[in-house]
């Protein structure tokens, strides 16, 4: 039986501490950015994505849960000063599923690199190009991934084992 992410173990990698913040690019339903916010209780999360359908069905999930820590942001990450967030701001950015719809993808992780603080972290977890799903459209790849966040000045701190049909790094800004 194929083996499922596991969100709680993936963010454990993380060294996070609840008075940080972060931000979900790409947050889709949120479910990273819930989990997230939980964890840094103390700091602020950005659930940004340019859909703004997802962000309306994270606010009642945030509401829920009791999370007052969730910002949302309706916002296209390839632009310029994407996130609207200031730089070196963030501690953490958790990009989960969302590279493989990004043509652009350098842009995203240049966008990551500007808003988080020196040392910050990227969590980047994303589809396995042989998985089923992705037959139909193109994967990102892990070494495409790599190489991106190489030139943009990210070193990969830890290759994760995620599941069955997803790949993980943790990249950290220098």
């Amino acid at each position: 039986m194929p083996q499922t992410i596991d969100i709680h173990q993936i963010l454990d990698r993380l060294k996070l501490s609840p008075n940080m913040s972060g931000a979900d690019f790409g947050t889709g339903p949120g479910h990273w950015a819930i989990e997230l916010a939980r964890r840094l209780m103390k700091g602020v999360v950005y659930a940004i994505d340019i859909q703004e359908s997802y962000l309306s069905a994270l606010k009642g999930r945030a509401e829920q849960n009791y999370l007052n820590n969730v910002r949302l942001l309706q916002r296209d990450l390839t632009e310029p000063k994407g996130s609207g967030l200031p730089e070196a701001s963030l501690q953490v950015i958790i990009l989960a599923n969302t590279l493989f719809q990004v043509e652009d993808k350098k842009a995203v992780l240049a966008e990551a690199y500007r808003v988080l603080r020196p040392r910050g972290q990227v969590l980047v977890v994303d589809w396995r190009p042989e998985t089923p799903l992705m037959k139909r459209q193109p994967a990102a790849l892990m070494e495409e991934i790599e190489a991106l966040a190489d030139q943009i000045g990210f070193q990969v701190a830890e290759k994760l084992e995620t599941d069955d049909y997803h790949f993980g790094l943790i990249l950290k800004k220098n």
